[in-house]
């Protein structure tokens, strides 16, 4: 008697197009990955004709980040964000919205961009070995 699994998968192969009987292993095909420079991205319709990225777009898609805060520095964050929210009279500043607001300061401010590669020299590069 097949197993609820077995079954399963004779469905999903049936409704593929494919045999119900196992296949012979092969072996597994690695994608090799594409330079951002390579990749077409497609405008409009699905008929459209695909066009190559210029190396002079940009990406649009956000880049996610995380970030592992010691508890303390955590908690210095958020009381930062809440002591910041009532001054400006908001219901919240997101610590997320602090780390794009800071990005843009070290591009536009001489004076942080020193301050921040000054407590680079002073903490080595890295404080990741708090815990």
């Amino acid at each position: 008697m097949a197993s609820k699994a077995d079954k399963l998968k004779a469905r999903a192969a049936t409704t593929m197009g494919q045999s119900a009987e196992p296949a012979e292993p092969s072996t597994p095909q690695v994608r090799e990955p594409v330079p951002t420079e390579s990749r077409e991205t497609v405008e409009g319709p699905a008929s459209a004709p695909a066009r190559s990225a210029s190396p002079s777009r940009s990406r649009t898609k956000p880049i996610k980040m995380t970030v592992d805060l010691a508890p303390v520095e955590h908690r210095k964050l958020k009381l930062w964000c809440a002591t910041a929210a009532a001054e400006l009279e908001l219901p919240e500043v997101a610590a997320s919205e602090v780390v794009r607001v800071l990005v843009g300061l070290l591009q536009e401010d001489a004076a942080v961009a020193e301050r921040v590669r000054n407590e680079l020299v002073r903490s080595g590069g890295s404080r990741r070995g708090w815990n």
